[in-house]
């Protein structure tokens, strides 16, 4: 039996309790799909708010994990186009799958086919759907800042791939009037996930040109934007999130090291070569999700965020030795 105060009513006999057919759904009850880093975080966030929540995980084990946060456990492979799935009926659903590079699949299959496989199983069982895409589906080289409307092609095959899913997931919704919205998240870090921490710590010289620019966003803002989306965003909507200063990347190093107590950090020398694909470098604009869906950034910095990200590790960390 699951735990959570807000459970409906149990059967046993079943290997992901909770998903008995109700119609309507229960107010406020929401699907993650894909209950990782982002999806835990989004979780915790609605169950404060006091709403249902179900998680999605292809592990029996950390299913047990999701169970001991108050999320009702899916144990499904969305990946696995044979298995037959069986949802939930929710009010709305947000997908924020990641691609795991130690996982051994291609790109394509977990960020396109895996996507397009699941939005009929979704539109069955959810009433709206919120999608986390990524920044990286824009192009720009040359610092200049970008938005909803930037229409530069993106650089990389993440990018690229990307781009497709969001244009399957437009398309379907408007076949099937469905309200669906995106939101291309920035660089994620927060407790836990500080970019090049390893690195930094050991004193490694880091590559890439540190004079471009660095797009982050905390992982609790990410969250925030995709319920705000999810809750409040138009059908087709699309918005970027980001925090409110975009910086170069060698400010972010020598912040990140200065609080971790690291050396200085170096930078490795990269002499120009025509022959290699040309890198990001943007400032993304957040100004359409504060206006549209007065989404705020309770960390609008990285001075913020980072001090916010060590300061949980440490509670954790304190918490766990009692």
């Amino acid at each position: 039996m699951i735990s959570s105060p807000f459970a409906p009513p149990q059967d046993d006999s079943t290997d992901n309790p909770g998903l008995r057919d109700s119609h309507p759904p229960r107010p406020g009850s929401v699907l993650i799909v894909g209950c990782g880093y982002l999806g835990r975080r989004i979780a915790r966030q609605l169950i404060r708010q006091g709403r249902d929540v179900f998680g999605t995980t292809r592990s029996p084990a950390k299913a047990e994990q999701l169970r001991s946060l108050g999320i009702h456990p899916v144990v499904v492979d969305l990946t696995d186009s044979t298995t037959e799935v069986v949802l939930p009926r929710v009010a709305g659903a947000i997908y924020c799958v990641g691609y795991d590079r130690s996982s051994g699949m291609p790109q394509r299959a977990v960020v396109v086919d895996a996507l397009i496989a699941t939005l009929p199983r979704l539109h069955a069982r959810a009433d709206k759907l919120a999608v986390a895409s990524t920044t990286g589906v824009l192009g720009g080289t040359h610092g200049e800042w970008v938005d909803e409307t930037t229409t530069a092609p993106p650089l990389t095959e993440s990018g690229r791939l990307h781009a497709e899913a969001e244009q399957a997931i437009l398309e379907f919704g408007q076949r099937h009037v469905w309200p669906v919205s995106i939101v291309r998240l920035a660089g994620l870090y927060g407790p836990g996930r500080l970019i090049r921490r390893a690195d930094l710590l050991a004193g490694r010289p880091l590559s890439g040109d540190p004079d471009k620019w660095l797009n982050l966003i905390h992982i609790d803002d990410a969250a925030a934007a995709l319920i705000a989306s999810l809750d409040h965003a138009p059908p087709g909507a699309i918005y970027l999130a980001a925090d409110d200063r975009p910086l170069p990347r060698r400010d972010y190093y020598l912040t990140s090291a200065r609080l971790l107590g690291a050396p200085e950090p170096q930078f490795e020398s990269n002499p120009a070569n025509p022959d290699r694909p040309a890198e990001p470098n943007r400032r993304v604009r957040n100004r359409r999700l504060k206006q549209d869906l007065n989404w705020k950034p309770t960390h609008p910095t990285i001075d913020e965020g980072l001090v916010a990200a060590l300061e949980e590790e440490q509670r954790d960390a304190h918490a766990e030795t009692f």
